[in-house]
């Protein structure tokens, strides 16, 4: 049994080295030599290396420097389109483009930060507060004038319908009536109504609707009269335009200033001063 197995090694032996004699023969010839290889030659610099070889070899001969056409370089200048902005350039602007700027570098700043958000929003609850507001004074029809000033006083009912002429055929009885009701806001407006028409009749002055009362004043010869139509302007724009009722008191001395200003035109165009068409109340009490 020993020698079946050392016969079957060798023969197997036997056939693992033909195998391989087979391979080196069908390769090479048996004592053949490999060629011989020259020096390896290097492959030829590509575009850019060669480029970049040149950038940083030194020059050996100095390049001749060429100048560029006066008229040419002229021309060039000249040329908008060629006219390029050098870092820190300020173009030249005018006093409302420079406001602008200013502006809208404002706008970008409030707008334009990361705070933006919280300014459109403060912005937003401003307006709807304000909206909230105005709806509600106008739906309960609230004054809040007297929260910035003073309110205006209470004042009795009186005729609006009172004409702006002072040439009303009616004028002494409403003035009468006013009196007799105690309206003496309006009282003290028509009277002085009365004064302008005493001081038109006497040709004193010369009354037109577009006039003012100091028009009027400045009509007057410096003298009495001028200085009791002055006392008796301020008392009735006191009344009527300041909204200050006047007291028995104050409404007496109005009607003492009347009667010095008939006086005062009597002297001056030498009539008799007219006299009450009704007795007043109130001549007393001056």
């Amino acid at each position: 049994m020993t020698g079946s197995v050392l016969a079957y090694i060798f023969r197997a032996f036997r056939i693992r080295l033909a195998l391989l004699l087979v391979l080196l023969t069908a390769g090479a010839p048996l004592g053949a030599t490999p060629p011989e290889r020259g020096p390896r030659v290097a492959a030829p610099p590509t575009t850019a290396e060669a480029d970049s070889t040149r950038a940083v070899r030194p020059a050996t001969v100095a390049a001749p420097v060429r100048r560029p056409d006066a008229a040419r370089l002229a021309a060039l200048r000249a040329r908008a389109d060629l006219r390029y902005q050098p870092p820190g350039y300020r173009p030249r602007l005018t006093a409302w483009e420079r406001f602008w700027r200013w502006f809208w570098d404002r706008m970008g700043d409030v707008f334009g930060s990361s705070a933006a958000g919280r300014t459109y929003k403060v912005l937003w609850y401003v307006f709807l507060v304000g909206t909230l507001a105005w709806v509600i004074l106008n739906v309960l029809n609230l004054d809040v004038s007297a929260v910035f000033g003073r309110a205006p006083r209470a004042a009795p009912a009186y005729d609006v319908d009172v004409a702006e002429s002072p040439f009303t055929d009616d004028l002494a009885d409403r003035l009468a009536d006013a009196e007799a009701r105690g309206d003496l806001r309006l009282a003290t407006r028509l009277g002085y109504l009365l004064a302008l028409r005493r001081l038109a009749d006497r040709d004193l002055i010369r009354w037109l609707p577009e006039k003012t009362n100091t028009h009027y004043l400045h009509e007057l010869p410096a003298g009495p009269a001028r200085d009791a139509f002055a006392a008796l302007t301020r008392q009735f724009e006191l009344a009527w335009y300041g909204e200050v009722v006047p007291t028995a008191a104050e409404y007496a001395a109005a009607r003492e200033t009347r009667a010095a200003l008939a006086r005062a035109i009597g002297a001056l165009t030498g009539s008799a001063p007219a006299a009450p068409a009704v007795p007043s109340p109130f001549a007393a009490a001056a």
